[in-house]
This record gives C-alpha cells, sequence and structure tokens, in this order.
C-alpha cells in the first residue's frame, strides 16, 4: 500500500513541477494585453438535477503585436447574464507565435498546480514514512 501511495504522490509531483514550468515559461514568452468582453454567447448549464439550464459565456476580444483582433470563449458560465457586463476587461497573456493560444486564468492554473505538488510531496512523505515504519516493525 505504501508503494501505490508514494507512485501516486510522485504523479501529483511531477504534475504539478511540469505545470507550474510550463506556466512560468508561457508567462516569460507570452504577450500581455488586455481582453475585452464584446459579446454574450448563449449556451447551457446541465444542473446537478440534468436538467438543462439557458447560461451565457463572455466572447473576449484583444489584439496581438501587429494589431490582429482575436477572440476567446470566456472560461466560466452564468446564468445571469449581468455576471459579464459587455466592455468588462481582464488581463490575458498570448503567446506571439500563435496568437490564438491564450493563458487567461493564472490565479486558478497556479492554485491547482501548487496544490498537486504539495498534494505530493505529503503522498511520498506519508508513503516513505509508512514503509519505513512497516520495516522496522
Amino acid at each position: 500500500m505504501s508503494v501505490i501511495i508514494i507512485v501516486f504522490g510522485l504523479v501529483f509531483v511531477y504534475t504539478g513541477v511540469n505545470g507550474l514550468r510550463e506556466a512560468r515559461m508561457h508567462f516569460n514568452r507570452g504577450q500581455k494585453t488586455e481582453a475585452v468582453i464584446v459579446e454574450l454567447q448563449d449556451t447551457t448549464i446541465t444542473g446537478t438535477d440534468t436538467r438543462t439550464v439557458k447560461a451565457y459565456q463572455a466572447i473576449y476580444a484583444y489584439r496581438d503585436d501587429d494589431g490582429n483582433e482575436h477572440r476567446i470563449e470566456g472560461r466560466r458560465k452564468s446564468t445571469r447574464e449581468s455576471a459579464f457586463p459587455i466592455g468588462q476587461r481582464k488581463t490575458v497573456y498570448f503567446n506571439p507565435d500563435s496568437p490564438t493560444e491564450v493563458f487567461d486564468t493564472p490565479l486558478k492554473e497556479f492554485s491547482g498546480l501548487t496544490f498537486a505538488l504539495i498534494a505530493g510531496v505529503c503522498m511520498v512523505a506519508f508513503g516513505v514514512a509508512a514503509l519505513v515504519l512497516d520495516w522496522e516493525l
């Protein structure tokens, strides 16, 4: 059982380290710009009771270094149209080599990857401790 915990912990550590490394590279290489909500897209959300509810999703527009406009769908959806006011701005980072590749939620990305890294280290430590204790018994 200890070996399984260690293996899962190592997978979490790998995911956290690799993801944080890629995110850091994207921020270092990415171009920072402002994106603006230009329209709302009608969509649906499936509730916990499997009912489908009408929802809205923001469409953001931003310009690359050459002045070309690109549009991306926001990641969040809401049943309230007022959740995404037209003209609202947010900072995004895009890849200058591929301007449609956008990294727009750094805090969520970093917090999830940091959690994976910390959880992995804890799992490995717990697994190694359990393994050592089993050998001493």
